[in-house]
């Protein structure tokens, strides 16, 4: 999985619109999983052993966890996350044929589609956590953690209301408000995968580290923060710096054997 060394200004502008992408995707999901999915499987005619793949399929489709490390290899993990985002929710603009669709046929199409979403979805999930410990550092890891579980929860909260809205009112009544309420997690969807696009991401090696460490440490301003955030960033190009010289002492002793560094 690629990623590269941030700059702190480019770590600080990532975050924000990480932060926005938590935002809207707590509304996306919210409109797009498995509530939404039970009552359109109860309005066909569900059978309980159907409603219980749904309840368990967002789980059982962690087994592709088991493969994810080959397939992901030297990808980066923003445009990963981005990609299963996306194709999320063009999986649900499927949903709109049920209205030309009943009973068993129906509900078997909606656990076809609603398995795909799972699948993609863990596909996204499997680098989410690398992609925030890529924008954080070790002083502010947790208000950024705290920051992203406010944000997706709020957002989850206020879409239960607004969903709850939607399908009280009697014209929107059956298939017709469900899709409505799906229509709006596919543009929240949309604009969390749009944020996610956005963020920094690409390949670098251990001199870019290095020399982006430096960067930040000779800017203007960076001996006028407070320590807490200055020290890690010190400590962090120290530490490049010892990783660099035993590379190059690796190098010396084994040329054949060295570790190939990627610079693209």
């Amino acid at each position: 999985m690629k990623n590269k060394y941030l700059s702190r200004a480019e770590k600080e502008y990532g975050s924000r619109l990480f932060l926005k992408h938590c935002t809207f995707n707590g509304f996306g999901i919210s409109f797009l999983g498995d509530t939404l999915v039970f009552l359109m499987a109860i309005y066909f005619g569900a059978s309980n052993i159907q409603l219980g793949y749904i309840s368990s399929v967002m789980h059982m489709s962690g087994i592709i966890l088991v493969i994810l490390p080959s397939l992901l290899s030297g990808i980066n993990i923003i445009k990963v996350q981005y990609r299963a985002w996306l194709l999320r929710g063009l999986l649900c603009l499927l949903y709109g044929l049920l209205f030309f669709l009943s009973g068993q046929t129906a509900v078997i199409f909606i656990l076809a589609i609603y398995t795909m979403f799972c699948v993609a979805r863990m596909f996204g999930m499997a680098v989410a956590e690398p992609i925030q410990q890529m924008l954080t550092t070790p002083s502010n890891v947790g208000e950024f953690v705290i920051s992203i579980t406010n944000r997706f929860h709020f957002s989850r909260l206020l879409s239960y209301f607004i969903s709850f809205l939607i399908l009280s009112i009697k014209i929107f009544a059956g298939l017709p408000g469900l899709l409505i309420a799906v229509f709006i997690g596919i543009i929240n969807n949309t604009l969390a995968a749009y944020y996610l696009k956005k963020i920094p991401a690409t390949i670098g090696s251990l001199e870019q580290r290095i020399k982006t460490l430096q960067r930040d440490t000779s800017a203007d301003d960076f001996y006028n923060q407070p320590y807490e955030k200055t020290q890690p960033v010190l400590d962090e190009l120290q530490q490049a710096h010892v990783e660099l010289e035993k590379m190059t002492k690796t190098t010396a002793c084994h040329p054949k054997k060295a570790p190939i560094i990627p610079n693209k």
